[in-house]
């Protein structure tokens, strides 16, 4: 994708904007602003949800040499600058990776006790479909699934759920569409909807993430997650976040 089409989706995209802000909303339940909490994103590109990191730690960024890189071989480099980190964040990106659970595991050894996962992942293996092709998506999850892998990697999972919930019915019609229509080779078609959908679809947005402060939503198009490294039996020995 050209890079300027990927800011200009960034910026203005109903989706992007609404992912930024609930990313926010989670972190700012969990963690206070301004701690020396040293923090990673890996595969976020160009993403601007650096600032928003930002906020909670001093954040670096760790990208593979392609959206398709095998995160196994990609993952000891990516984490090497800091021998342990108090908060990894994967946002859409394990859906790339060919060895989805190893990589989980060495992400897990990277942080410290205490130390959490927060990730993104697009949800149900019946919706995909040529976007996720055109992305190099290897899979698409379930929650179940999903909590299964983290806990075989070592992870207590706090928090999953599902999310763009409220547009899902409108998710599927489009992909069953592009499907009928034939447009499910490979090629990414995604653009910037006409300016009042796409307010109307980013109240929406804000809605569901008034909603998800208070619960967790059974289905969606998504899935976000809250991980965390078990803890030492002795407490006063961890360093938390």
């Amino acid at each position: 994708m050209n890079i300027d089409r990927y800011l200009e989706l960034e910026r203005t995209h109903f989706w992007r904007i609404g992912k930024r802000r609930l990313i926010a909303s989670v972190l700012s339940g969990l963690l206070s602003t301004g701690e020396p909490r040293d923090i990673i994103d890996i595969g976020g590109a160009e993403s601007l949800l650096i600032p928003v990191l930002s906020r909670f730690g001093y954040i670096m960024r760790a990208d593979p040499v392609s959206p398709n890189a095998d995160m196994c071989d990609s993952l000891p480099n990516l984490l090497s600058i800091h021998m342990q980190y108090d908060l990894v964040t994967l946002f859409d990106v394990l859906e790339h990776v060919e060895q989805d659970v190893a990589s989980l595991r060495t992400i897990y050894s990277k942080l410290r006790p205490g130390g959490r996962l927060m990730m993104t992942v697009p949800a149900y293996q019946w919706l995909y479909s040529g976007h996720d092709k055109a992305l190099g998506h290897h899979r698409r999850y379930t929650s179940r699934n999903l909590r299964k892998m983290l806990e075989a990697a070592g992870f207590h999972v706090e928090r999953i759920t599902y999310w763009t919930t409220l547009l899902f019915p409108l998710m599927v019609a489009q992909r069953l569409a592009s499907k009928w229509i034939g447009r499910n080779d490979g090629t990414y078609h995604v653009s910037i909807p006409p300016r009042f959908i796409n307010w109307l679809f980013g109240k929406i947005m804000d809605v569901e993430r008034w909603l998800l402060r208070r619960v967790n939503m059974p289905f969606g198009g998504c899935i976000l997650v809250v991980a965390r490294k078990k803890s030492p039996a002795r407490a006063g020995d961890e360093r938390t976040i």
